[in-house]
């Protein structure tokens, strides 16, 4: 065998060998790729499974369970409502929280708008029944002035509402109003998810548990920051009721639901009960008391106001008053 014989079979030995060594390598680049995607599409399919699970939660947690059989309509109205107060209240509060993530000046706008429409009970109307107002087009005279004066209801409400709100806003900035802390914004919201949750067993379940003591977040008109070290442990709720006027007296307009020595524990509540259905203006000390005012199915309001002064608050003096509309 010639010399050349010998280097045409070693450089076609290397070229052979070269090409075996890249065949090897491209199955094992082929293998690795294989098994990259075999795991991304694994974590793709966890992800999707993930987010369809806790799709389907938040679908259980806003629509709740359905009522279990036997439980009495009225009940089952009264459980149905004040889930949806807090849910309300929920969802209020965690888009306060939101907003804080982003800045002091939205979380504060935030919460004002919480305050005035839970506090003050005033309410925007819904954009789009203002809308199809503006929209409608009368086929009368009467039909056009009946709509120039629901819109001019609807201008005035909305003029009231950013009005309060500006004011809200005004105060704490002036330091005269303040915001409920972060930590106590979030210890609220859980306890208005923990009361939904003992909502949901009591109409699933009525006879294994007892009727909730409604402990969730009060709206606060000035606050100080909850004192989180004390025991979670349920506390007294002590119920007092103005006195009903007699049928043929007029409506009254103003009460004093307490003023005198008490002794109260803090985050101890004092509920009042029969409060008029309209919209009601409370006076008291905002460093020792929080407010929590629902309305009842009879048209009737309860006010529960919970101590925040610690150790024991021995002075009670609560007022209230018909809230006068802007002209």
């Amino acid at each position: 065998m010639t010399r050349t014989t010998i280097a045409r079979c070693t450089v076609a030995g290397v070229i052979l060998f070269g090409l075996f060594r890249i065949h090897e390598c491209s199955q094992e680049q082929s293998k690795h790729w294989d098994g990259v995607h075999e795991a991304q599409a694994k974590e793709e399919r966890e992800r999707v499974a993930e987010k369809a699970a806790a799709d389907a939660a938040e679908k259980r947690f806003e629509e709740g369970p359905a009522a279990a059989p036997g439980l009495e309509p009225a009940e089952v109205t009264r459980l149905t409502a004040g889930r949806q107060s807090a849910l309300k209240l929920y969802h209020s509060i965690d888009g306060i929280l939101g907003r804080a993530a982003m800045s002091f000046a939205d979380a504060r706008h935030g919460y004002c708008e919480f305050y005035v429409e839970t506090v003050l009970g005033i309410h925007l109307e819904h954009t789009e029944d203002a809308e199809k107002l503006l929209l409608k087009v009368p086929a009368t005279d009467e039909e056009e002035i009946e709509r120039d004066r629901k819109m001019e209801e609807v201008g005035n409400k909305f003029v009231a509402y950013e009005e309060q709100v500006a004011t809200c806003e005004a105060s704490i900035e002036a330091g005269t109003m303040q915001m409920p802390s972060k930590v106590d914004l979030e210890t609220r919201r859980y306890q208005a998810k923990r009361e939904i949750a003992e909502i949901d067993s009591r109409l699933t379940n009525p006879a294994s548990v007892p009727e909730p003591n409604t402990k969730t977040l009060p709206p606060q008109a000035v606050e100080q920051p909850a004192d989180t070290s004390q025991s979670a442990a349920p506390q007294p709720s002590i119920e007092s009721s103005p006195p009903e006027a007699p049928a043929e007296a007029a409506k009254p307009t103003s009460g004093v639901l307490c003023n005198g020595p008490v002794e109260v524990r803090q985050n101890w509540e004092f509920t009042f009960r029969n409060l008029p259905g309209g919209q009601l203006k409370f006076t008291f000390d905002h460093d020792a008391w929080v407010p929590r005012i629902h309305r009842e199915l009879d048209g009737t309001q309860t006010l529960i106001m919970r101590s925040i002064k610690p150790g024991i608050q021995t002075k009670c003096d609560i007022r209230w008053e018909t809230a006068q509309s802007n002209p």
